[in-house]
């Protein structure tokens, strides 16, 4: 059987990072062997350059982050070049991630607790389009 492959966003690396998320938890922490997780150096430098309390990054979830995750160069995956995080992009990550977790404490959220969406990857961490 062939393992199921998901981009792990900006905003689900935020949201693992910082506050969690169950199922991403879950998915990352016990490293599951049906699921090969996938992101972008862009992706991981927007997630943590995103977090306005770098104090509030768990230093541990990184670490495992790193040992569960492929983190590929976004050059070589979208053909492009890396782009610097702006004040605007920053704050569109962490509007994303209270707009998530705003929708899912009030249980509507029909992706589960991982409010993320990228239009880079179709299998994405939370997406289920």
């Amino acid at each position: 059987m062939q393992k199921q492959k998901l981009y792990l966003t900006a905003e689900a690396l935020h949201t693992f990072l910082t506050d969690g998320s169950d199922s991403l938890d879950t998915l990352i922490m016990c490293r599951s062997a049906e699921v090969e997780l996938t992101t972008s150096d862009q992706s991981l430098y927007e997630a943590v350059g995103s977090i306005e309390d770098k104090g509030a990054i768990n230093l541990s979830k990184l670490a495992k982050l790193l040992e569960v995750t492929k983190t590929r160069s976004y050059e070589e995956m979208f053909k492009r070049q890396r782009m610097v995080l702006t004040p605007e992009r920053a704050e569109a990550i962490r509007a994303k991630v209270r707009e998530g977790l705003a929708t899912n404490a009030r249980g509507d959220n029909p992706r589960g607790d991982n409010p993320t969406t990228d239009d880079q990857n179709n299998n994405q961490a939370g997406d289920t389009r």
